[in-house]
């Protein structure tokens, strides 16, 4: 989806995404927001993102407005972070979605009436002008993992897939597909904080293998 903006990408590292849900009657769900932390060949780190209140009223602002802009539908609204200067719209997505579906416990996906695919059992409402979104509860992080310095031609050969309270594998290779350098597996791990989050994520992934050749 159209973000705005015409400057050249900024360093990923200074991110933050803002998921927007709009319908036809022009209201709009601002979901959490997530930042990029980029882990470098062999993946990378989404989490949610604590921006600050004078800096988040600022976000928002902006998300807003690029939602009415474009219209009914999900939009990744992206910002670029840097110090002393104010966010500006980029043209870049982080796809943050799988991370606001754990905090406000609802299927963003599916569509309207869909029953959610997180433990907290709510259904996208049919319009989105009578109600707001839920609350964010906790802390949520996402991993994506790839096979660093694969071939194009590199294939899966194996996989045992992360397991654990709290964890959600959002996107895995099949095995026997090719690969190349490309996303492996991404799996989210939601907490009450952010270091729960982070060790139920740690061990979901120490007890996964994806093994490529």
């Amino acid at each position: 989806s159209e973000t705005g903006g015409t400057e050249p990408a900024p360093s990923r590292a200074g991110l933050i995404e803002v998921p927007v849900l709009s319908d036809a009657s022009g209201r709009s769900w601002l979901l959490p927001a997530c930042r990029l932390v980029p882990g470098g060949a062999d993946g990378d780190l989404l989490e949610s993102a604590d921006v600050g209140a004078a800096l988040s009223d600022s976000l928002l602002d902006a998300a807003r407005l690029m939602a009415r802009r474009l219209g009914p539908g999900r939009h990744d609204v992206t910002f670029a972070i840097s110090a002393g200067s104010q966010p500006r719209l980029v043209p870049d997505s982080l796809d943050g979605w799988a991370l606001a579906e754990e905090l406000v416990g609802v299927d963003l996906a599916s569509g309207p009436g869909t029953p959610s695919r997180t433990d907290r059992g709510q259904a996208l409402p049919a319009a989105l002008s009578s109600v707001q979104p839920p609350p964010a509860s906790g802390h949520a992080v996402e991993a994506r993992l790839r096979a660093a310095s694969a071939s194009a031609n590199a294939r899966l050969l194996h996989r045992r897939l992360p397991q654990g309270p709290g964890v959600r594998v959002v996107q895995a290779a099949e095995v026997g597909s090719v690969v190349g350098d490309g996303v492996l597996l991404r799996v989210v791990a939601h907490g009450m904080d952010r270091p729960t989050a982070l060790a139920r994520l740690q061990r979901a992934l120490a007890s996964c293998a994806m093994i490529v050749e």
